[in-house]
C-alpha cells in the first residue's frame, strides 16, 4: 500500500473519530428529523390519492413522449435527404475530383467497372474477376485511357502518394487525365457494338 494513501486513511479515522458527536448532532441528527417528518406526511396523505396521482404522472409521461415522437417523425420525413442514385454519386465524385486524388480514383474506379461489363457485354461473357487487365479484341484506348481505365479498376489511390507540402510539385499519376476522355472513349465503344447488330 502507498505510505500516503496508508497515511490519508489513518487521519480520517482519526478525525471521524474525534468529531463524531458534532458530525451526529449537525448532521445525523437532522437528516433523521427530516425523514421521521416526511414519513409523518405520508401516512397521514390518504394511499388513494397517491395513487391517483401516481396515474396521473405516468399518463402524463405517456402522452408527451407519444406527442415528441409524432412531431420528430414529421421533422424527420421534412428534412431527410433521399439517397443519390448512381449517376447522381457519380456526378458529387466528379465534382470533388479537383479537390483530391480520392475523389478522381472513385471516378475512375466506377469508369472502370462501367469498362469491364461492357468488354464482358461485347464477348458474350460473364465479366472478368478483378485484377484482370481490361482488353479484349476491338478494345484499343488511348494510353493514357487504358491507364486512366486500369488504375481505377485495378489500382487504389494510395498507389499515388502525395507530398504533405502544399509547395512541393507533385508526381503526375495516370489519374490527372480528364474523365471526359474515357468516358467519350467508352461511349464510342457502345456506339460501335449497336452499329455492328
Amino acid at each position: 500500500m502507498n505510505r500516503r494513501l496508508l497515511f490519508a486513511i489513518l487521519l480520517a479515522g482519526a478525525l471521524a473519530y474525534l468529531l463524531r458527536g458534532f458530525i451526529e448532532e449537525s448532521l445525523i441528527q437532522p437528516l433523521i428529523y427530516i425523514f421521521w417528518i416526511v414519513r409523518l406526511y405520508y401516512e397521514a396523505f390518504p394511499q388513494i390519492f397517491l395513487w391517483i396521482a401516481l396515474l396521473v404522472g405516468v399518463f402524463l409521461m405517456q402522452a408527451a413522449s407519444l406527442i415528441t415522437e409524432s412531431k420528430s417523425r414529421g421533422r424527420e420525413a421534412i428534412h431527410r435527404k433521399q439517397a443519390a442514385g448512381p449517376v447522381e454519386s457519380l456526378a458529387g465524385w466528379m465534382e470533388g475530383a479537383p479537390r483530391g486524388l480520392y475523389f478522381k480514383w472513385l471516378v475512375a474506379n466506377r469508369l472502370g467497372k462501367l469498362a469491364r461489363a461492357l468488354i464482358a457485354f461485347q464477348s458474350r461473357r460473364e465479366p472478368k474477376p478483378t485484377w484482370e487487365p481490361l482488353n479484349a479484341p476491338g478494345w484499343d484506348p488511348p494510353r493514357e485511357v487504358a491507364a486512366y481505365l486500369e488504375s481505377g479498376v485495378n489500382g487504389s489511390f494510395s498507389d499515388y502518394p502525395r507530398s504533405r507540402w502544399p509547395f512541393q510539385k507533385q508526381n503526375p499519376t495516370p489519374l490527372d487525365i480528364d474523365p471526359a476522355q474515357a468516358i467519350d472513349y467508352i461511349e464510342s465503344q457502345m456506339e460501335k457494338d449497336q452499329a455492328n447488330r
